[in-house]
C-alpha cells in the first residue's frame, strides 16, 4: 500500500489482500474507539479522511468536524434511531 488516502487507493483501483483489509479495518476501529473514549465524535469519517502508510497502517485525519459526544446509546434500538 502506498502512502496517501484510502480514497486515492480506491480511485486507483488498488487491490488489497484480505489480510491488509482486515489490518486497515482494525486500525480504523481502534482510532474510532480512541476518539469515542475521549467522549468525542468525528462526524466526517470517510475514505478521504483516512491516510494509509506503507506498513498498511490507517490513520484517521481531519478532526475539524469533531464535537463532544452527547448521544448515549446502550441498545441496538437506540443506535438505529
Amino acid at each position: 500500500v502506498q502512502n496517501g488516502s484510502l480514497q486515492n487507493a480506491l480511485d486507483k483501483g488498488t487491490k488489497f489482500s484480505t489480510g491488509i483489509l482486515l489490518d486497515l479495518f482494525l486500525n480504523i476501529c481502534r482510532g474510532v474507539r480512541e476518539i469515542h473514549e475521549k467522549q468525542m465524535a468525528h462526524r466526517d469519517l470517510k475514505p478521504s479522511n483516512i491516510m494509509l502508510s506503507n506498513s498498511s497502517h490507517a490513520v484517521i485525519l481531519d478532526f475539524g468536524s469533531m464535537t463532544p459526544d452527547t448521544i448515549r446509546m446502550t441498545t441496538r434500538v437506540e443506535a438505529q434511531r
